[in-house]
């Protein structure tokens, strides 16, 4: 043992000593901590997933593309396409979606519908397939008055004669009173007064249309506040215009031949529900009278020739149904009102007293029957 080796060992030996443990153990422990520090982070990126994309709405581009779809496969489809065309413009979540611009395409698919169901019309008499359409125009009723459906000439039009196919016809087919019928013949009656008037045929239209062609010629020609380099630019725009005009001059008038071409058919159908019920004769009766009369009066210049004569001929039908139909089986002779009523009559009469207790009540409220049971 030597001499120096009991004393305790000075402090500048000890120190720096404790604190390179001290040091290395700290450096060691935030080491440490910044690499759990950044597992966690590697950890959270990895496990928390990224936020779901927002709902995509029904945009505009998609409703266009779908009213394209459905009026180029309505031939092809029809029971299909008219189905889904109902639910897009009556349920309220795909109407919030339709907007003014969609207007002219709800109209065209409207029209495609209602061309190939008037042809299948013709070959069948569909009730389910009325019911679709009845509830087709009043969705159509619905779209015109929110201003989705724009109002013109021709939209109008179209809109009568739909009217007439889809709710007027419907309505005196399915009506077993007198009541209902009676309601539908005088929205009939009304129509026919209010039909578009004939236009006057004219002798030569191509020759009136190169009159107003050359009307334009001269009009720029001698207009002197075009500049004369620009009037052959005008005269184009002009034409073009005219075209245009002339054009839907003659969608309407096509449109207006629909709307009595309607009429008739509602006529005609009239006149078969009368020889399926008898009860209704004297209403068709009024009906074609009234009808009689407006063919008779001179203002009244609707229906041309071939339509006039198809008219005479179910007039003629109504006034000799009477005598074939009589005694006839399988002929509704009372209305369904009717047939309420006479059973109504043969019921037994009400009583005041008994309806409050009289004598032959049997509910123990009667005087002579107080208290059995």
């Amino acid at each position: 043992m030597g001499l120096f080796d009991a004393l305790p060992l000075p402090a500048s030996s000890t120190k720096p000593k404790r604190e390179e443990e001290e040091g290395e153990e700290g450096d060691a422990t935030r080491s440490a901590s910044a690499t759990t520090n950044k597992k966690q982070k590697i950890s959270e990126t990895e496990t928390v997933p990224n936020p779901p994309p927002p709902p995509v709405s029904s945009s505009s581009s998609s409703m266009d593309d779908r009213l394209e779809k459905l009026s180029k496969h309505m031939n092809r489809k029809f029971e299909t396409c008219s189905r889904a065309f109902l639910e897009l413009i009556s349920k309220p979540e795909h109407v919030d979606a339709l907007e003014r611009k969609h207007g002219k395409k709800i109209v065209a698919v409207m029209r495609s519908a209602m061309e190939t169901y008037l042809l299948s019309r013709q070959s069948k008499n569909d009730t389910e397939t009325a019911t679709l359409f009845y509830n087709l125009f009043e969705a159509m009723v619905q779209l015109t008055e929110k201003g989705i459906v724009g109002k013109n000439v021709k939209v109008n039009a179209e809109m009568l004669a739909w009217e007439l196919y889809c709710r007027t016809m419907p309505e005196i087919t399915t009506s077993e009173d007198s009541f209902a019928l009676n309601r539908s013949t005088k929205r009939l009656k009304k129509a026919f007064e209010e039909a578009p008037r004939r236009k006057k045929e004219e002798e030569n239209e191509e020759e009136k249309e190169e009159e107003k062609k050359r009307k334009l010629e001269i009009e720029i020609e001698e207009n002197e506040h075009i500049p004369k380099e620009d009037k052959g630019e005008a005269l184009k725009c002009a034409l073009k215009a005219l075209e245009a005009e002339t054009a839907s001059a003659r969608e309407v008038d096509e449109t207006h031949s629909k709307i009595r071409e309607a009429l008739i058919d509602c006529l005609e159908v009239a006149e078969s529900s009368m020889r399926r019920k008898m009860w209704a004769k004297s209403i068709v009766d009024q009906l074609c009278d009234f009808v009689e009369k407006l063919l008779s009066s001179h203002d009244y210049d609707v229906f041309d020739q071939t339509q006039k004569e198809r008219i005479v001929s179910l007039l003629k039908k109504v006034k000799d149904n009477a005598s074939k139909n009589h005694g006839k089986a399988g002929v509704d002779w009372v209305s369904d009102f009717d047939k309420h009523s006479k059973n109504f009559a043969k019921s037994d009469s009400v009583s005041v007293r008994g309806s409050v207790g009289g004598e032959r009540t049997k509910d123990g409220r009667g005087d002579g029957k107080f208290g059995e049971r």
